[in-house]
């Protein structure tokens, strides 16, 4: 891989949508070699950072709309293409291909930027939010150091059918949780989520579960009142 060495990077105008104001994007090398873009809006908040992650192939540009919201309600907004998505650097030759050695992988690049990136230009709180992918990593996040974050607000992501379990409701009790999810979900169960409702419940936990009925995966647009 090529170190960008922090190179500008740049976001597209797509079906319409200028990238909001105000936002700077750049190219941040994790320690394994990979460049991943980076993009960062309202820095000097003072209400905190919202933590957003994208799902599994999707890109920084998709979440204009979501980006534009949280500006406007004050916050600080940062998010990065996973690797292999977006204009993050390709593990593969052929570039439309995503592929990830490890899903593992993910979350060190997540981490990575998180203490490297964010922990140096993103005023706290934080709040850790995300759809499918980039929900299952704020729930990875979380478990790391619960410490780190105020609140959580996944979007269908507690895994897919053959993920094995991964989410320990002992370590995060103490967290303010607000999940979101559609009682149809083909790709991730509400199950999953149901069940963690119900154990923090038994721990006195502090977890919201909002459902949508016959609500497939897609769900991540209706978590924003606009």
């Amino acid at each position: 891989m090529i170190d960008k060495k922090h190179a500008k990077a740049s976001l597209t105008e797509i079906r319409g949508y200028q990238p909001p104001n105000g936002g700077e994007s750049f190219y941040y090398q994790v320690e394994n070699g990979v460049n991943l873009r980076v993009a960062i809006w309202n820095k000097s908040s003072d209400k905190g950072t919202i933590l957003l992650q994208s799902g599994r192939t999707e890109f920084i540009e998709k979440y204009y709309e979501v980006i534009q919201e949280f500006i406007q309600r004050g916050f600080c907004i940062a998010l990065m293409d996973w690797r292999g998505q977006g204009l993050s650097d390709r593990i593969s030759k052929d570039v439309h291909l995503g592929h990830v050695r490890d899903f593992s992988d993910y979350d060190s690049d997540f981490i990575n930027v998180i203490e490297k990136v964010y922990e140096d230009l993103c005023p706290k709180p934080w709040i850790a939010m995300g759809h499918s992918m980039g929900g299952h990593g704020s729930h990875i996040l979380i478990q790391v150091d619960p410490g780190y974050f105020a609140a959580a607000a996944p979007s269908a992501g507690s895994g897919r059918h053959r993920t094995g379990s991964f989410i320990k409701a002992s370590v995060i009790k103490d967290i303010p949780i607000w999940a979101f999810h559609g009682d149809n979900d083909k790709v991730c169960p509400i199950e999953r989520d149901r069940k963690l409702f119900a154990e923090l419940k038994k721990l006195g936990g502090n977890m919201k579960l909002t459902t949508w009925a016959a609500g497939g995966h897609g769900v991540s647009d209706k978590m924003i009142a606009g």
